[in-house]
């Protein structure tokens, strides 16, 4: 090829500039390099920083996925080698913005970070960066979906009202832009927040407004989901049941899928269809989209048989599930199913303690494991309670054989001023066989007992009433204490709670005839007004002092005499509203402010219970909790608070008396292992002396040796 003159000449000036060794090009063709260098380690940093966040994203919905397929108990947590590879991501990221803050990737490695800390969770982090994003690159590409996970963090902080202005902000922009799917995904959040808001019609609207947009099949599958779930939500079934039908037809999600599916089939049992119900899940369990919720199409089947009353083969179908998928989230939930089962239909106490115990130990913790353990305590205090009438009746029997013998042989004694002492009963023998106890310690003895079995009676009907929810079986004994022990000061209580429970019998269609028997010697009409109005007016007939007839009297307005309000009154009832607004800081002030009120106010003892459930349930500090229930039983053991957690204290107080034995033990194991350990090294240090046969040393040897010089050689020298 000819090159013009002109160009020859510029490449030999151009070659012996290059071939220089020494050249004045150096500089310039350093800086060429460098940036070349510099270009490369940027993009190849990004590169490795989106494959990383990409395989991090991926291996985390495997997570899930396994998760769910496995139906371990507990909340997901993140495995800790997704988490290093999300702040890997976010380290990158950051080096490159600050090297490189005007690239035309910055955007990206901003949005990168903040959906790093999105799936990490952590929500305050995340929404700053959204936030940058939208103010440093209001015109980038990526701005609706950082706009819309911006929304998605807020909602998680419960930030609702800034989550709804950015949703809207970004319908109104979208709406007439291609990224429809975009907008049909903001409709679908803006449905939710209407719906947890109670607000149906307009998170209908928002539902089928994302359905009507959304061009991608998955998304406009999850808007008919939720669109269906809010006629589920309004009893509207029919609806309901065309739009799971319509997403199942679509291009749902598994777990979008499965909870269609299963929502169809409860729809069917809810209209007795429950053959056809049977038939759907049994379906389910042959499509290979559903692998991972075998085990829950299977529990799903039992509840369809306990709806329908088929309690045999509901139990079998639980059995089932229990075995199959031991250790599993199923798995608890049909013992805890089958522990009510046990508990409700055939009043098996014993079983359903069992059961109730199985899923408290259950791990992680969660509500129905909590809910486990309170049940499985309710039934120890059952036995308790059952077991402590029936050892008090025989005392109480036994006693009152033992007074009327004793009556009976001092009667006898009385009588040997006129009949010979060796005919009848010497008064020497009389005392040397039996107890010296007089009739009247005697007496005072089983009145204490009849109290105690009162008590003890009251608090079983309580239990029944209010924990077990079995108000037929505190009726029961509620008619017995009444009736057996009228002189208790838990019998007003008794009767008022025995009418309140006629009043709910009509209503619930259960039978309290046990009430019948506080008026064996009348003619009471079994319609429940009625027999409870007489219930009313026993109570204020018997104990026309108490509290409970007062209001007895209120409630058949009849004349009430006026009592002196309470000075307390007023704040309890404020922190009673505090706490009922979730403001629990402030009920506990205003609480122990009550309860530690000098002046005898009723309310001191209700203010401390409210303390103590505070700590328990709400703030999860069940030491501090024992402590108040421990003054509560302390300061005002009568009332009906202190009945309530008696049991609860005792069993805190064994606990912790078993675990400080258990401490305790182990401490003493571990000194002897060391013992043992020290004994064992000794061994093995002296047993290459005693294999050479040289003596061990004493300590004292080791010593003199070590103060007195070796002189040996020198004698030897001397000899020489």
């Amino acid at each position: 090829m000819k090159f013009p003159r002109a160009g020859i000449g510029f490449l030999i000036v151009f070659l012996s500039f290059l071939l220089a060794g020494c050249s004045v090009m150096r500089p310039v063709g350093d800086f060429f390099g460098r940036q070349y260098v510099n270009t490369v380690s940027y993009f190849n940093t990004f590169y490795n920083a989106k494959k990383l966040y990409e395989e991090a994203v991926e291996e985390l919905e495997q997570a899930e996925t396994r998760h769910r397929q496995q139906s371990r108990s507990g909340q997901f947590e993140i495995p800790q080698q997704i988490r290093q590879k999300f702040n890997d991501v976010i380290e990158k990221c950051s080096r490159l913005l600050h090297q490189h803050p005007t690239s035309r990737y910055a955007d990206d490695a901003v949005l990168m970070i903040g959906n790093s800390y999105y799936h990490m969770r952590q929500n305050i982090q995340a929404e700053r960066k959204y936030l940058e994003m939208l103010a440093e690159f209001p015109e980038s590409r990526y701005i609706p979906e950082a706009q819309l996970l911006l929304a998605k963090t807020q909602l998680r902080m419960n930030k609702i009202r800034e989550a709804q202005v950015a949703l809207r902000d970004l319908v109104e922009r979208l709406d007439s832009r291609s990224d429809r799917d975009i907008a049909a995904r903001a409709r679908i959040e803006l449905g939710r927040i209407e719906r947890n808001a109670d607000n149906s019609q307009d998170a209908i609207e928002e539902f089928a407004s994302a359905v009507e947009i959304a061009r991608d099949r998955t998304i406009r599958s999850e808007a008919r989901f939720y669109l269906a779930n809010v006629y589920h939500d309004l009893e509207q079934y029919e609806n309901a049941y065309r739009e799971f039908s319509d997403v199942v037809d679509d291009r749902p999600t598994p777990a979008i899928l499965f909870e269609s599916q299963k929502a169809r089939a409860r729809i069917l049992a809810l209209n007795n269809k429950h053959d056809a119900a049977i038939d759907l899940l049994a379906d389910l369990l042959s499509d290979l989209r559903l692998n991972e919720y075998v085990s829950r199409i299977e529990l799903e089947a039992a509840h369809i048989y306990l709806d329908q009353g088929l309690i045999e083969e509901a139990i079998d179908q639980y059995v089932y599930v229990d075995t199959t998928y031991s250790r599993t989230v199923v798995s608890t939930e049909a013992q805890y199913t089958l522990a009510a089962i046990y508990s409700e239909k055939f009043g098996d106490f014993k079983k359903a303690k069992d059961y109730y115990e199985t899923v408290s130990r259950a791990t992680p913790p969660s509500d129905l494991t909590r809910s486990a353990w309170a049940k499985h305590d309710n039934f120890n205090k059952y036995w308790n309670h059952k077991n402590e009438i029936e050892r008090l009746d025989s005392v109480v029997l036994a006693k009152k054989d033992q007074l009327f013998e004793l009556e009976e042989q001092l009667s006898l004694v009385r009588d040997t001023t006129e009949i010979e002492v060796s005919d009848t009963l010497d008064a020497e023998d009389y005392s040397e066989q039996h107890v010296a106890i007089t009739p009247e310690e005697l007496q005072k003895q089983i009145e204490s007992n009849l109290a105690e079995l009162a008590r003890n009676y009251n608090e079983l009907a309580g239990l029944f009433y209010i924990e077990l929810e079995r108000p037929d079986s505190a009726a029961y004994y509620y008619s017995r204490l009444a009736h057996n022990f009228p002189e208790s000061r838990f019998a007003p209580q008794a009767l008022y709670a025995l009418a309140e429970i006629v009043r709910l019998a009509s209503e619930d269609g259960y039978s309290v005839s046990d009430a019948e028997l506080l008026f064996e010697s009348r003619t009471v009409s079994d319609e429940p007004q009625y027999l409870r109005n007489s219930i009313y007016r026993l109570l204020i007939e018997r104990y026309p002092d108490s509290d409970f007839s007062i209001e007895a009297k209120r409630i058949l307005g009849m004349e009430v005499p006026t009592v002196e309000s309470d000075p307390l009154e007023e704040i309890y009832i404020q922190a009673e509203e505090a706490m009922l607004t979730e403001n629990y800081e402030e009920a506990l002030i205003l609480f122990e402010y009550v309860m530690n009120d000098t002046s005898d106010s009723h309310y001191s003892a209700q203010a401390r219970y409210a303390v103590g459930w505070i700590y328990e349930n709400i703030l999860q500090k069940p030491d501090s909790a024992v402590v108040h229930y421990q003054k509560l039983v302390e300061i005002h053991p009568d009332t009906q608070f202190a009945s309530v957690v008696r049991e609860k204290v005792n069993a805190w107080n064994e606990k912790i008396a078993e675990e400080e034995r258990a401490r305790q033990e182990a401490e003493i194991a571990e000194t002897a292992e060391k013992e043992q350990e020290e004994t064992v090294e000794e061994a093995i240090e002296e047993e290459p002396a005693r294999q050479r046969g040289i003596p061990l040393a004493r300590p004292s040897d080791v010593k003199e040796l070590e103060e007195k010089p070796d002189t040996t050689r020198i004698e030897e020298q001397n000899e020489n």
